[in-house]
């Protein structure tokens, strides 16, 4: 029973790692997003985080010039861009005070203040979300806006921005989900450990003693041998 269970977790660890693997070598960052998304569900539900769902994302192709948005709760806003000439502008622009996106409001056109996000993909970004933010805002009223920017080709991705601000509450609720399941696994495979420690002792205590019967034996058998070479010399 105990090499079933053993080969079944070989088995679905080893199922794990190459399925993890074949994520980074196919699409690295959303691999990196889905690796942390198992660790913001009970968070999210708890009301730790918000969580955001599908229809909140908007798609916006930079092909068309002033796209309107709806804001339906006020908040923290975030873009997210995940192609590569997206992020190559985005990267250049990082540690301007500006960002290359702007949010203004419809219709007299007054510009909410925005920050560019100067990191990569992070494991609690989003996995609904295509990408990493490029940029965040802060929009306090609800309503309909528009966004201004450069026309060109590619796509980004206006959502909720459920992290910012939120990051020590979601490292310490990861850090401690990571130790409940750290004390689980040893709650379940620390008897099985020290079964197995207790066995490898009786193993070498048996060894040893083997080891020092033999030892004895060939004294013995040495001794005996002597004893005979004494007792023939004396007989002549």
């Amino acid at each position: 029973m105990r090499n079933w269970f053993s080969r079944i977790l070989s088995a679905l660890g080893a199922l794990i790692f190459f399925a993890v693997l074949g994520g980074f070598l196919v699409s690295p960052v959303q691999t990196v997003k889905c690796i942390g998304a198992p660790f913001l569900v009970l968070p999210a539900a708890v009301g730790l985080i918000p969580s955001i769902g599908p229809t909140e994302v908007q798609a916006i192709s930079l092909l068309h010039p002033a796209p309107e948005i709806t804001i339906v709760r006020p908040g923290q806003y975030a873009i997210y861009a995940d192609e590569d000439s997206v992020l190559m502008r985005a990267n250049m622009l990082e540690a301007a005070t500006a960002t290359w996106i702007t949010v203004q409001a419809a219709p007299d056109g007054g510009a909410i203040p925005g920050s560019n996000v100067v990191r990569g993909v992070l494991p609690y970004d989003s996995v609904v979300v295509p990408g990493r933010p490029i940029a965040t805002f802060a929009i306090a009223t609800p309503g309909r806006y528009t966004l201004a920017y450069p026309i060109q080709s590619g796509t980004v991705y206006f959502a909720p921005d459920t992290t910012t601000g939120r990051e020590g509450v979601i490292a310490f609720a990861v850090i401690a989900q990571i130790a409940i399941i750290v004390a689980s696994g040893l709650g379940m495979f620390w008897p099985r450990i020290r079964q197995s420690r207790l066995q490898q002792r009786q193993f070498s205590a048996k060894l040893a003693q083997k080891r020092m019967q033999t030892e004895a034996f060939w004294q013995q058998r040495g001794q005996n041998r002597a004893d005979a070479h004494e007792s023939e010399g004396k007989k002549f």
